[in-house]
């Protein structure tokens, strides 16, 4: 799923950003604990109802990219990607 919300060069990401008003730093794979399922997303700029909104839109993501997968294997189980922790605890309610 990181991969999805990231985009071909940034573009995902970038999208978001421009659409929010918001930064958006999604944890390097380098930086993940060896067998973490999760990666970090900070939030940051803005007020707080843009970076609820940026959240939301991030999750919409996440679960267009789980979905898509599924329909790959025919609708079974799929490849999910990991979840993603936001820093902020309000965005963590996944």
């Amino acid at each position: 799923a990181v991969n999805y919300l990231i985009g071909t060069k940034g573009a995902g990401v970038s999208a978001l950003q421009d659409a929010t008003g918001c930064r958006i730093q999604i944890q390097r794979t380098h930086e993940v604990p060896p067998g973490a399922l999760r990666r970090s997303v900070k939030i940051s700029g803005g007020d707080a109802q843009r970076q609820y909104s940026c959240a939301q839109l991030i999750r919409s993501k996440i679960t267009e990219c789980q979905q898509r997968d599924q329909a790959r294997v025919n609708g079974g189980g799929g490849m999910q990607g990991p979840p993603m922790m936001f820093d902020n605890p309000i965005m963590n309610t996944v």
